[in-house]
């Protein structure tokens, strides 16, 4: 029942899955770093990583994917493979429509700067 309830909250349109998001995630779309009160959400949570981890991705125009905290070039989000806080995420909202066009990804290249000083994490 969890799973389920976490997948309509990651992808349902109800009321229910709107106002869990609102109450939920910043706007952003990170999951707050607080804590509220809850029966539910910490159930939720948990099942929202078993979904993330088995989860794959069909792009299609990417207008509802984050390309920032979804893992959907791979294994990792990018904001997991960079080692990036939510405090550096904080304002990044971008969605993978945002890369795409004429059918194709495209993506600038990270400056040799910017790799090297995320990979000594």
């Amino acid at each position: 029942m969890l799973m389920k309830l976490a997948w309509n909250f990651k992808c349902g349109s109800d009321d229910f899955a709107q106002f869990m998001r609102l109450k939920y995630l910043t706007t952003d779309g990170a999951q707050i770093g607080y804590h509220k009160y809850s029966s539910i959400w910490p159930g939720i949570r948990r099942a929202l990583n078993e979904i993330d981890s088995r989860s794959q991705w069909v792009v299609g125009s990417g207008s509802r994917i984050d390309f920032w905290r979804d893992r959907w070039a791979g294994t990792r989000s990018i904001h997991e493979a960079l080692h990036l806080t939510d405090r550096e995420l904080r304002g990044c909202s971008s969605r993978v429509s945002s890369i795409i066009g004429n059918g194709h990804i495209y993506c600038p290249p990270l400056s040799r700067a910017a790799t090297k000083s995320r990979s000594k994490h």
